[in-house]
């Protein structure tokens, strides 16, 4: 079964939760041995050396792959804002339209792969199967990975932007975007979600044919004397937040450590050091780490499950969002207590939420890590082994039988 998956944004580094649910997926497909995977994706033309690297990573792996690149300035982004309003397009789906001469490059690339099943990662990426449907080189049946609600995600994500411009940025990148996606999750042959409460929100609009299909945590792809040592090593930091420092919703949760919680922790334990690692730090975080002396910033971080297993309490106190923070899955990998939200929980199985624990205010989130470090971060292993089970790489092969009993029906 050969499997074409379009992505809008090229899986690697896998330092963000989209990246490391394709590029994850990608890597548990492979391993199956009836399955050839391909892989259409688009990059940053500013950052072509990152399109190179992948390519070598790809071709090592045995994934085909042809990237696509978004070339950016002032003018080519105006043009495709009014674009969006005469198309009735999201500009983020008409950023990732390829022009004439990419589309030929892509038609031959696709032609060559004699695809049996695409599969379709975000909404971002739609427009690009719409134009390969049109040009006769993929079928119209497709399969549909849903990471978020889209329009929430977006309009909530420019809610809290301190950007020049976000809430012009709100309206126009979201007027367009809810007829849009609900377009998109009804023409597909089956939708995927990551999340159960956005499975659910889906029905109510009436989209029956989806179902959950969890992320993959990084673990599930180590083997067992590696995750066992990593699990058990020495515990160096005492507590830890990492994801994307670009985002908002990310942004917004770290400040929210280190301005409310975190006084309140030293209090109790003046001695207590507070890691923040991630990805590409906003400069306002580079400067307000280096100011706090309990702060210490750890940027793009080689192997995030390894630090994750080094820290005493894992904190991710995110206050806005939907899907499933793929974060939140590495972190419930780990022996540690993990500290969060109600909207960290969002989209979990309900037994996977009570291995946490969740406080929403500073003052609860404070009294949440001083108790957990007068216990010494004590977990119920047992409860979280149980939980477990919900991910792994048994998730994709059933993504896979799913896909295999369409296309042999479709066969007969």
């Amino acid at each position: 079964m050969n499997i074409l998956v379009l992505s809008p944004d090229i899986p690697y580094p896998a330092n963000k939760g989209q990246r490391a649910d394709v590029w994850r997926k990608l890597e548990a497909l492979r391993m199956q041995d009836h399955v050839q995977v391909a892989l259409v994706y688009f990059y940053d033309a500013a950052n072509h050396q990152q399109h190179t690297d992948f390519k070598h990573l790809c071709l090592l792996k045995g994934i085909q792959s042809h990237g696509l690149a978004i070339k950016r300035s002032p003018l080519i982004d105006v043009m495709r804002m009014i674009k969006s309003f005469y198309l009735r397009v999201p500009y983020h789906a008409l950023v990732r339209t390829p022009g004439r001469r990419a589309l030929n490059d892509l038609c031959r690339f696709v032609e060559s792969i004699n695809t049996d099943v695409t599969l379709v990662e975000g909404l971002w990426i739609y427009e690009t199967l719409r134009v390969l449907i049109e040009n006769k080189v993929l079928p119209q049946d497709f399969y549909y990975r849903s990471h978020n609600i889209e329009y929430k995600y977006m309009y909530s994500q420019l809610s809290i932007s301190h950007a020049r411009f976000a809430s012009i940025k709100r309206l126009l990148h979201t007027s367009l975007i809810e007829k849009y996606e609900l377009h998109v999750l009804r023409a597909a042959k089956r939708v995927f979600d990551i999340s159960c409460d956005d499975a659910a929100f889906w029905r109510l609009k009436g989209v029956r044919h989806i179902e959950v299909l969890t992320a993959i945590p990084e673990s599930a792809l180590l083997d067992a004397d590696t995750l066992e040592r990593l699990r058990n090593a020495p515990k160096i930091y005492d507590l830890l937040f990492l994801g994307n420092l670009r985002t908002p919703n990310n942004v917004q949760g770290v400040l929210f450590l280190i301005n409310q919680v975190l006084p309140l922790v030293i209090d109790q334990y003046p001695n207590v050091r507070l890691v923040i690692a991630g990805s590409s730090p906003v400069q306002s975080l580079v400067e307000l780490c280096e100011r706090h002396s309990h702060v210490q910033l750890m940027s793009n971080v080689p192997d995030a499950f390894a630090l994750m297993c080094q820290a005493t309490l894992l904190l991710n106190p995110v206050a806005t969002g939907s899907g499933v923070m793929v974060k939140m899955l590495d972190l419930l990998m780990t022996n540690q207590v993990v500290i969060t939200t109600r909207q960290g929980t969002h989209g979990l199985p309900e037994d996977i939420r009570h291995t946490v624990v969740v406080a929403d205010s500073a003052e609860s989130f404070a009294g949440a890590i001083v108790n957990s470090l007068a216990h010494g971060g004590a977990v119920d292993l047992a409860c979280r082994t149980l939980a477990r089970q919900h991910f792994g790489i048994d998730k994709v092969k059933q993504l896979s039988r799913i896909i295999a009993e369409d296309l042999k029906s479709r066969c007969n």
